[in-house]
């Protein structure tokens, strides 16, 4: 409930400060900046489920720019691989214009695509993977930096999908505790791209 929302956004804003204050006495705190970052992505979270766009789009940038500061001084760090692939994967065409949509989402593939393989028993690294590849699987080989990619390197782009579908039919294969919910997109992204791989026409060379 809207009330609800605002008892979390009041503690969460309580955290905020906590944290914050802590990290102007300690700067270069990985830990801190990265806890800093859980408290936006979940203020984000009440923003979005109370319409507030803007507030949610500011919180998203605050979390995403924290998570990859981590990820800089701690490439293998576990929750800021997590947190930066969960913005992009779920919420990249919300973010600030200089976050191109595909290439966040390509990124978060990757990121996940380490984490699962790290930790393969872990059922919502999976279905998080799972989503991600259904999600690229999804999007139209003719829209916006996709057409990029395939008018300028249509082989790579392709080969990169369809080993994407080539491990998402793994993932099926391999495991019976995904949701019935994940696993329905899952094979009808595979059937849409195959569908849009036979019927999309070859990209027209620049003269």
């Amino acid at each position: 409930t809207p009330q609800t929302a605002a008892i979390r956004e009041d503690l969460l804003q309580d955290a905020l400060s906590f944290y914050e204050k802590f990290l102007s006495q300690a700067p270069d705190s990985v830990d801190l900046k990265r806890r800093i970052a859980d408290v936006h992505w979940k203020r984000a979270s009440i923003y979005g489920a109370l319409q507030k766009w803007e507030q949610s789009k500011s919180e998203l940038q605050a979390a995403l720019d924290l998570y990859e500061q981590t990820l800089l001084a701690q490439p293998d760090n576990l929750e800021a691989r997590i947190g930066v692939a969960n913005i992009r994967k779920s919420t990249g065409d919300q973010l600030i214009a200089r976050v191109n949509r595909f290439e966040s989402r390509l990124r978060a593939v990757t990121l996940l695509e380490e984490v699962f393989d790290e930790y393969r028993d872990n059922n919502n690294y999976r279905e998080a993977l799972t989503a991600a590849y259904t999600d690229q699987l999804k999007a139209p080989l003719t829209d916006g930096y996709a057409a990029q990619l395939m008018a300028s390197e249509p082989d790579g782009h392709l080969q990169r999908l369809t080993r994407y579908r080539e491990r998402l039919e793994q993932l099926l294969g391999e495991w019976d505790t995904l949701s019935p919910s994940s696993r329905g997109e899952a094979l009808c992204a595979i059937g849409d791209f195959e569908l849009k791989r036979l019927n999309s026409p070859p990209p027209v060379a620049e003269p």
